[in-house]
């Protein structure tokens, strides 16, 4: 879960700005790669501790989108998204900071 905090957080950033003039609207966008490490607990599996059901490869990488958008310097708004099924609060809590 650290993993994918350090990609949002680094997405929300650093958003790639298109060329419009600086007074104007605004729109970037930006992906990154988020798969979790081999061995990551499955979610929806609910086994006993010890037994848990881990992955054991990659199938398909999973990815952190975010389309940032502003008017102004000091008021964007960014919408992410990502392919995984739950994070944490405490992640939530980073993002937001």
């Amino acid at each position: 879960m650290q993993i994918i905090a350090i990609v949002a957080i680094t997405c929300l950033a650093a958003p790639i700005w298109s060329n419009a003039a600086s007074t104007g609207f605004r729109v970037g966008e930006y992906v990154a790669d988020i798969t979790p490490p081999i061995g990551t607990e499955l979610a929806g599996f609910h086994k006993p501790p010890g037994k848990e059901r881990r992955s054991t490869s990659v199938r398909q990488p999973a990815n952190a989108r975010a389309l940032a958008f502003a008017n102004t310097a000091t008021n964007p708004f960014v919408i992410v998204s990502l392919d995984v099924c739950a994070v944490s609060q405490e992640f939530c809590q980073e993002v937001k900071e």
